[in-house]
């Protein structure tokens, strides 16, 4: 099978839709021929900033990766008359991607496009169309932006997609709301390795001179406003007002409302706090494996697969109380869920999680649900399926 997917970025760039795509797309390259386009940005900032763009060298042993230019909307010629109809305020905003989708010469059995709300699904749509091409879609939506989602131009779009791919239970029932046929709609949840090689581990308190005597956070992700970044900041200042002994690792791409915001933290505020960016494979799994809790206390997710990541470690995690979260997370079982930007209902968590039989015993519990529900191969093995179904229709 001939497999085309199309996305808004891709690796190294990181985000848990281009996360998950990866995942796939190396699963199925071991038995079929995949082709990837997606744009050159870095981080979805970039959709807007031509300054900024994805330099790296695409050396995929098992698949074809191409990155097409992102212009911003002022500098796309008038003349490329294929390209207004995609014109909002999402991007990306690659004229070239729409040349080569709507001239493909290149026959595919299938075409995959992820995610809502940008907009290179639309010519990826127009493309199965032309070339009579299967389409599948993984929306990956966000319940928070809903009114970004369902414009009529996608809904026209899902309604006549061949299947649709969604992670939880939530994000199927958005889609029934807006009368999208349910025979379309697929649920094959995100899942991750249960192995990691325990061998690289190293003592992350020892390397980064954290204390060994407080509790260690860790928040993993985009350091922007609505993934919770700040409102995480704001509960450890006033934690550490209380005099409680708390340590928090960000792991995640650079993002400058972050780094600004806590530039103006007082110091005694700032040695507890570590950016350490963006970390190896090996180094994340030993800062998941050190770390006490968990915390992303994220208003935009359509999933959360770091939240199995700290659950293959073993640790309890603290996420927000919106749809697809409360679809992964059983309050007080496996993690803790807050109001979004709700300072004393997270402050008040943490406290709560001071306690390390408690944290252990949500920790263990989060493992087993992740053993029980979330096997990556397994999961990857079902996609593998759909796609075949889809094609062969």
């Amino acid at each position: 099978m001939k497999i085309l997917c199309v996305i808004q970025r891709f690796y190294p760039a990181i985000g848990g839709a281009e996360n998950l795509m990866k995942q796939y797309l190396d699963y199925l390259s071991l038995n079929h021929d995949v082709t990837v386009y997606t744009s050159n940005a870095n981080h979805l900032s970039d959709f807007w900033n031509t300054t900024k763009k994805n330099t790296s060298i695409d050396e995929n042993k098992n698949y074809k990766i191409h990155r097409f230019e992102i212009l911003t909307p002022s500098n796309i010629s008038p003349n490329e008359f294929t390209f207004p109809f995609a014109i909002s305020s999402f991007g990306p905003f690659c004229p070239k991607m729409w040349e080569s989708l709507l001239n493909m010469d290149e026959k595919f059995d299938l075409i995959i496009a992820s995610s809502f709300p940008y907009d290179h699904i639309i010519p990826a749509f127009l493309a199965s169309q032309k070339f009579n091409i299967p389409f599948m879609i993984l929306p990956h939506i966000h319940s928070e932006f809903l009114y970004h989602n369902f414009t009529a131009q996608k809904l026209s779009i899902l309604s006549n997609t061949d299947a649709i791919v969604v992670n939880t239970e939530y994000e199927k029932n958005q889609l029934l709301e807006y009368h999208i046929p349910s025979e379309k709609i697929l649920i094959n949840s995100p899942g991750i390795s249960m192995t990691f090689d325990d061998s690289k581990l190293f003592d992350v308190r020892k390397k980064f001179n954290i204390s060994y005597d407080s509790v260690l956070l860790l928040f993993a992700g985009s350091k922007s406003y609505d993934k919770g970044s700040i409102f995480l900041i704001n509960a450890i200042e006033a934690i550490l007002e209380k005099h409680s002994l708390v340590d928090v690792i960000f792991i995640g791409p650079k993002n400058d409302e972050f780094t600004n915001y806590l530039s103006n933290k007082p110091k005694n505020i700032q040695k507890h706090i570590f950016d350490l960016g963006l970390v190896s494979n090996d180094d994340k799994n030993a800062i998941f494996n050190t770390c006490d809790i968990f915390v992303m206390p994220s208003r935009s997710e359509s999933f959360g697969l770091v939240y199995l990541e700290a659950w293959l470690h073993k640790k309890p995690v603290i996420g927000c109380k919106i749809g697809p979260v409360m679809d992964l997370i059983d309050d007080k079982k496996n993690g803790m869920l807050v109001s979004f930007d709700n300072t004393s209902e997270l402050i008040s968590a943490l406290e709560t999680l001071q306690n390390p039989l408690l944290r252990k015993q949500l920790g263990v519990n989060g493992h087993q649900k992740l053993s029980d529900n979330f096997n990556s191969e397994k999961l990857c093995k079902t996609f593998e399926n759909i796609c075949l179904s889809i094609s062969n229709k």
